[in-house]
């Protein structure tokens, strides 16, 4: 099958002209909201009222709640996790810098969980009776037979 150099142009142009326009729906085949053509499911879905942006939670939001339990869905399970401590993580040496140092509210949560949760690092969906429900990334810690999971969390100020 042969094509003419106009051909092999115009559908050159054509498809790059998909990628500028719609990219998403020229690779994929799905739209996005990147796209023209917004998807709408994703523009208009429901925000639960309890629950806060969990950029807007600094460490102060967390200290009445040291001793307080979070809820976690693994799988078909729920495991509580009791907030043990936050520790104020300073930041590193600050000898060798190009300018400025930027200020943080940097912090460590320790929650000894219930039931064992996955070896591996992951991020979990918490919730709490006052707070809501949030996204944290959590990791294993050992200490001695107790479960504990670690967050750090660090947020511009």
């Amino acid at each position: 099958m042969s094509f003419s150099r106009r051909r092999f142009l115009s559908t050159s142009a054509l498809v790059s002209a998909a990628f500028v326009l719609k990219p998403a729906v020229a690779a994929l085949g799905k739209s996005s909201p990147w796209s023209t053509g917004v998807n709408r499911s994703l523009t208009h879905t429901k925000i639960d009222s309890t629950s806060k942006p969990f950029h807007a939670y600094g460490r102060e939001t967390f200290e009445p709640y040291v001793g307080d339990v979070f809820h976690v869905r693994v799988g078909k399970k729920t495991i509580d996790l009791k907030l043990m401590e936050l520790t104020t993580v300073e930041p590193g040496s600050t000898d060798i810098s190009a300018g400025k140092t930027v200020r943080t509210d940097c912090f460590s949560m320790k929650f000894h969980a219930s039931k064992q949760l996955p070896a591996t690092a992951n991020a979990y969906h918490l919730s709490h009776a006052k707070l809501g429900k949030f996204d944290l990334f959590m990791n294993q810690a050992s200490n001695g037979r107790a479960f504990v999971q670690i967050a750090f969390v660090n947020h511009l100020i």
